[in-house]
């Protein structure tokens, strides 16, 4: 476990490092209006490095898990091999090689293969981690064969040329990749929140030993707070499914065009319909997300009703011909400044909401400050922009606010992750760990702070711990005694000040 930590952690720091060359890159570049074939090797390193290390953490996220191994070490291992393999074609001129272009020739196919399979075995391993119903289980079944299929037959032309195969065949295999790995994390929220429902409807509950206060108590599954202490505590119950079956939906339109060979308007139209709705339904989602956690409201309730406004706006474009709109045109005009604006919002609203739900340490609170500040600057700018008016301002701002927000929503989840890194590690030096009983077996047991299985009847169990910080400064409140904040002197309510030492007392 400590080298996979240590694995995250270096792979983290990497990422950190090459978003912030390329966000330096691109905003220099932008400023000084200078972009000369230095500047575009150091630009392309530091994104690769960025897709590297991206990558690498999604296998090593799967290897933590210990989810269909030996696919995360494997999957580090070819984002290694394919970051290796590539830098050298960036940083040596083709002339250079001079007889060693067998060489160079190599390092393209090898790079080539080594990218592939660094995108698609991550991806195939995170589907491991979805949670999903009996009925949801085929659509992962299909997404993880159709990416293999794609990988094999991607590495196979780059070897050895072209594959005697219908060249639609890639379009369809590529369809049903993208369909499913869009359609996966979704499948696996529907079938938390069925889980969520059956465990209310039971009024699951369990019985455990605070580890903050040492009260015994009785709490549900889900979120809740100790009734002394108040400590946050979330207990995820994760019941195993018999393998099933289930439906697959999406893409249909667009196997259909690759297959029959048919992509007239009608064709357009519903397949710009049908990408439109699936946009809709993810930007929903996420407000949906933001709301439910009731974190910087009224965000989620007004991402909400601007993904449906950006729907409602744009479809009559999409249905409507130019010609057909006639005397109305101001109508028209009127839908696409609304439809415009709205969908701006809509992008920009969940994504600000979502930086709230970063569980970040004090020292990378600015980021997100800094990330929400660009977008609102940008979203603002860009509406204005849409409904008519020309500001006065160079357009490499745009540019600079762009590469902003960018590497901060890119940053923020890698810090969040390291801020848990950091806090598992705190609670594991400690030993931090609660008694309860099993919810399905009734068996009293002390459990760690983290996934865990019952010792009797093996049901996975996810207990998570969130401390309470300083309102102001964001300092740590564990064992805190005093009834004021040690960082900034700010004076704590009795719910965070004065919580016992979990050893002071006994159960």
């Amino acid at each position: 476990m400590a080298m996979k930590t240590r694995t995250q952690s270096g792979l983290l720091l990497t990422l950190v490092l090459s978003i912030t060359g390329c966000g330096l890159v691109g905003i220099y570049c932008l400023v000084a209006g200078r972009f000369g074939r230095l500047e575009e090797r150091i630009l392309v390193t530091t994104a690769l490095f960025a897709a590297s290390a991206i990558l690498g953490l999604a296998s090593a996220l799967v290897w933590e898990r210990k989810r269909w191994q030996p696919i995360g070490p494997v999957g580090i291992a070819a984002a290694a091999m394919a970051l290796v393999f590539v830098l050298p074609l960036v940083w040596v001129d083709r002339a250079a090689w001079g007889a060693t272009l067998p060489t160079r020739r190599f390092l393209e196919k090898a790079g080539g293969v080594a990218w592939v399979w660094a995108v698609a075995l991550p991806l195939i391993g995170l589907t491991a981690l979805a949670r999903l119903e009996r009925a949801y289980l085929l659509v992962r079944t299909a997404t993880v064969e159709a990416a293999v299929l794609l990988a094999a037959l991607a590495s196979y032309e780059i070897v050895w040329g072209p594959v005697r195969i219908y060249e639609r065949a890639f379009g369809v295999l590529g369809i049903l990749c993208a369909c499913g790995f869009i359609a996966l994390p979704i499948l696996d929220r529907v079938s938390m929140l069925h889980k969520r429902e059956a465990a209310r409807s039971v009024e699951l509950k369990l019985s455990l030993i605070c580890p903050r206060c040492s009260t015994t108590q009785v709490l549900p599954v889900g979120r809740s707070r100790c009734a002394k202490c108040r400590l946050l505590i979330n207990v995820e119950i994760e019941e195993e499914l018999c393998p099933g079956c289930g439906y697959f939906l999406c893409g249909l339109v667009g196997i259909y065009c690759l297959v029959a060979g048919l992509f007239g308007p009608l064709e357009e139209r519903i397949l710009v319909t049908t990408v439109l709705f699936v946009a809709s339904a993810i930007l929903g989602l996420a407000s949906a997300l933001v709301w439910e956690r009731k974190r910087w409201q009224p965000i989620g309730p007004v991402g909400l009703a601007a993904a449906a406004m950006a729907l409602v706006f744009v479809l009559p474009l999409v249905w409507v011909d130019h010609a057909a709109w006639g005397a109305t045109l101001p109508t028209r005009r009127f839908l696409e400044k609304g439809g415009g604006a709205a969908w701006v919002w809509a992008v920009a609203l969940p994504l600000i909401g979502l930086t709230a739900l970063a569980r970040l340490e004090r020292g990378y609170r600015w980021v997100r400050t800094a990330t929400i500040v660009a977008t609102v600057l940008l979203a603002a700018l860009e509406t204005f922009e849409i409904l008519g008016g020309h500001f006065r301002i160079n357009e490499c701002a745009f540019g600079v606010l762009g590469v902003l927000c960018a590497c901060g929503f890119i940053a923020l989840p890698i810090l969040d992750r390291v801020s848990m890194l950091h806090k598992r590690e705190a609670a594991r030096s400690v030993e931090l760990k609660l008694s309860l009983t099993c919810p399905r077996c009734s068996t009293t047991q002390v459990l760690p702070v983290g996934r865990s299985r019952c010792a009797k009847c093996r049901l996975l169990i996810n207990v998570e711990i969130e401390e309470d910080l300083c309102p102001r400064c964001g300092y740590s409140l564990y064992r805190l005694e005093s009834a004021a904040c040690p960082e900034c002197g700010l004076a704590l309510t009795d719910s965070l000040a004065g919580a016992p030492h979990p050893e002071t007392h006994s159960a």
